[in-house]
């Protein structure tokens, strides 16, 4: 039975299309877990071994970025500021703060941030 809703072309287009997506299915899939494991590899400190300072590399959003990393400056925590409004960054370099300009959900962001420990 044909309700012939696509002419033959389109159900040949329609066809190869499907072909050639579940063909190239494995290949994405291989690509995607190999690009993961290079961000894994590349997100861990350059020996290999991981941080046992629970603090070492610990994310926190702020409404204040000076007031904040002023407090913990003062208190001797090295700290690294990762801020996109770049007169913010500014401002923390003014006050001796390690500052970086970024988005701090960003990995390629998160691997310039030097090491504070």
């Amino acid at each position: 039975m044909s309700l012939d809703l696509l002419p033959r072309e389109g159900q040949t287009l329609l066809l190869a299309g499907t072909i050639i997506t579940i063909g190239l299915n494995p290949l994405v899939f291989a690509i995607n877990e190999a690009l993961q494991a290079r961000m894994r590899r590349h997100s861990c400190p350059s020996n290999g071994e991981r941080r046992d300072d629970p603090l070492a590399a610990l994310l926190m959003p702020v409404d204040h970025p000076p007031r904040v990393a002023s407090a913990l400056s003062a208190r001797k925590i090295p700290l690294v500021v990762i801020e996109q409004n770049r007169e913010l960054v500014g401002q923390l370099r003014e006050l001796d703060i390690l500052a970086l300009a970024g988005d701090a959900t960003d990995p390629a962001v998160l691997l310039q941030a030097p090491s504070t420990s």
